[in-house]
């Protein structure tokens, strides 16, 4: 498994971590549970950590997050999303397009080259 979704309470937010080779299942899969889980805990913030992520699915399949499952899943457009950049090339390559992609469609999605200051950025500076 690639990826891992968790809450961290004490900072409000859901930490998602990707790793290795993301395949495009284990990509609707962690959005399928981190999504919900936000929901219920009452979180709107979430930090997709990929730094160690070192391929992603292709960008169509990327693309299908912010115009198809955002909206079945009702994710709250006024959620913010702190994305850490992965260190590969083509997995940096594909995250950049998802925040793209997001923030085109009015998603509140950064790019980060470090966790810190991802977190610094939900939890502080965002608004």
């Amino acid at each position: 498994m690639g990826w891992s979704a968790k809450a961290d309470p004490d900072r409000g937010i859901v930490v998602v971590e990707l790793t290795g080779y993301l395949t495009r299942e284990e990509m609707f899969e962690v959005t399928a549970d981190a999504i919900p889980l936000g929901q219920r805990l009452g979180i709107t913030r979430f930090l997709i950590d990929a730094v160690e992520l070192n391929r992603a699915p292709p960008i169509s399949d990327i693309l299908m997050l912010p115009v198809e499952e955002y909206v079945r899943l009702k994710f709250d457009r006024q959620s913010l999303i702190a994305m850490v950049l992965p260190k590969a090339d083509q997995a940096a390559e594909a995250a950049r397009f998802y925040v793209t992609a997001c923030t085109n469609r009015n998603w509140r999605v950064s790019a980060f080259q470090s966790r810190r200051s991802a977190i610094e950025w939900l939890t502080g500076g965002a608004d």
